[in-house]
């Protein structure tokens, strides 16, 4: 590949991806470091569109291939994920749900020292300016005051409040802002990204600074990190030092070369490889799945079911919107034009912990090629067990709590004949289980005695010096919760960490 000095580019920082971590990186290490250049990457476009249901659509979702999912009858089960400045951060449920405590305290524990609940927390807090509102009983201490991630509290719908009746009257605890203090269990109302009815993305970190260091190059695919041999016979030295990337153009495929003086770091996702030092790195996938319940309620509004049918939904031609409602579970025999007493309320159950391990493989020495993906959705019984007994207890919950045991028409679903059976319900979640997103794991933080480890604890990459893993692939456990919590705090965390080595160093 021939490069001119037209094509050629120098900056102190890479960040490769533009997503919810990285741009975070971007703009931390520009902020923190006045004197340096720092690039950000992003093969998506700038913006994400208004409409939610076309960011599946080709030039906005990596499309990724996915193998089918044996434990799941064989069904192929969809993986999307944003191709856009600010990632997933910009589509998804905008849920902020940390994880518990002992999450981080047992990665800590793994031989990963900086990464406890209580060395993570003020990186959790970075990020945020939280919104409190007069309803919610939230936890101040726990939520940051100047990030640019704006939170606040949902208003809960009123069949959420029966729901919520219903879960503290079969003993679970009520804990308001369980969410962000790292509580295991228990029920709450979750924070979202989101506040004044604006959703609150990771692209703000970059859109909201106005200096020239920082500079966004969007539209722009990377096809390799370029390495150069390092002096071997200083032992201190890693064999390898990453010293920039190769990329091209999306729009019209010209190549480019992008250098990078000080640091590399790779925030493109799960399934984008870094440098192989070390075997079987990619067979520690791991991703959360869900199952659906619908349960047929008594009392229903005009508008409940309305966005099935709204234009705005419904207006692009093709395989589209209608196809991503089926996707994630969503009941179809609900009726389009309903009269009471054929209302429903959806109950989703979520496995976050998975024993399986999914793998990401190469399909090709092309770097355009998607890679193969499989999530071994259900392929360990513990799993199935564990989801199984989840939807059964839920089942439970909504037919006999005080808030909803009045509103409820009959069980659910109807193959299922006792509630108590819990080989049916084995049998409903290898029918209706889906992904719930959030795949992590495939560049393991591990000290140097775990074979299966890509990073340390300082999210350096293995033998290659300038070159760092900045996103919830470096997780060795998933958290219980939601990803794009310590997605935001790992990019803080890293940020800071750059920052400090480069002091140290220079």
């Amino acid at each position: 590949m021939a490069h001119t000095n037209e094509n050629i580019f120098n900056y102190d920082y890479v960040v490769i991806g533009g997503g919810t971590s990285g741009a975070v990186v971007a703009r931390r290490l520009a902020e923190g470091d006045a004197n340096s250049s720092v690039c950000l990457l992003e093969a998506g476009p700038s913006r994400m569109p208004g409409n939610w249901v076309l960011n599946k659509e080709k030039s906005h979702d990596w499309n990724y291939d996915i193998v089918a999912q044996k434990g799941c009858n064989n069904r192929i089960i969809n993986a999307p994920r944003a191709r856009f400045l600010g990632g997933c951060s910009a589509i998804n449920g905008t849920v902020l749900a940390r994880g518990a405590k002992a999450d981080y305290d047992r990665i800590a524990a793994m031989g990963n020292p900086g990464w406890s609940w209580e060395e993570m927390l003020p990186y959790f807090k970075a990020s945020e300016t939280f919104h409190p509102a007069e309803w919610h009983q939230s936890d101040l201490t726990v939520h940051g005051i100047s990030g640019p991630l704006h939170t606040e509290p949902y208003p809960p719908a009123p069949v959420s409040e029966k729901v919520l009746e219903s879960f503290i009257d079969c003993g679970f605890e009520y804990k308001p802002d369980m969410f962000v203090q790292g509580e295991y269990e228990g029920v709450g109302y979750p924070v979202r990204t989101a506040s004044k009815g604006i959703r609150s993305i990771s692209a703000d970190f970059v859109h909201q600074y106005e200096k020239v260091n920082l500079i966004v190059r969007t539209g722009v695919y990377v096809d390799r990190i370029i390495l150069e041999s390092n002096n071997i016979n200083n032992k201190e030295k890693r064999d390898y030092k990453a010293v920039g990337v190769e990329a091209h153009y999306d729009a019209n495929g010209q190549p480019i070369i992008i250098k990078a003086k000080k640091e590399i770091i790779l925030s493109a996702g799960y399934a984008v490889e870094t440098y192989n030092s070390i075997r079987g790195q990619f067979r520690t996938l791991q991703r959360k799945l869900l199952a659906l319940q619908s349960n047929p309620v008594r009392v229903v509004r005009p508008h409940l079911f309305s966005t099935y049918n709204s234009p705005m939904i419904l207006m692009h031609s093709g395989i589209g919107p209608a196809e991503h409602l089926v996707e994630m579970g969503i009941n179809y025999e609900v009726p389009q034009n309903p009269v009471e007493g054929e209302g429903g309320i959806d109950l989703y159950v979520l496995l976050c912990g998975p024993q399986a391990r999914g793998t990401v493989r190469l399909s090709s020495n092309d770097s355009t090629c998607k890679p193969i993906i499989d999530h071994a959705y259900l392929e360990n019984d513990v799993d199935v067990a564990v989801l199984a007994e989840g939807c059964r207890i839920g089942h439970e919950v909504l037919m006999k709590g005080r808030g909803t045991k009045n509103i409820i028409t009959d069980p659910w679903p109807k193959t299922i004949s006792h509630s108590m059976d819990l080989a049916a319900w084995k049998n409903h979640v290898r029918t209706v289980a889906t992904t719930c997103f959030h795949p992590c794991g495939t560049c393991k933080m591990a000290p140097n005695t775990d074979p299966m480890g890509v990073v340390d604890n300082r999210l350096r990459v293995r033998n290659v010096e300038g070159l760092r893993v900045a996103d919830v692939s470096i997780l060795p456990l998933i958290n219980n919760g939601h990803t794009q919590a310590p997605a935001y705090a790992i990019a803080e965390k890293v940020a800071h960490m750059v920052l400090q080595d480069t002091t140290v160093t220079c």
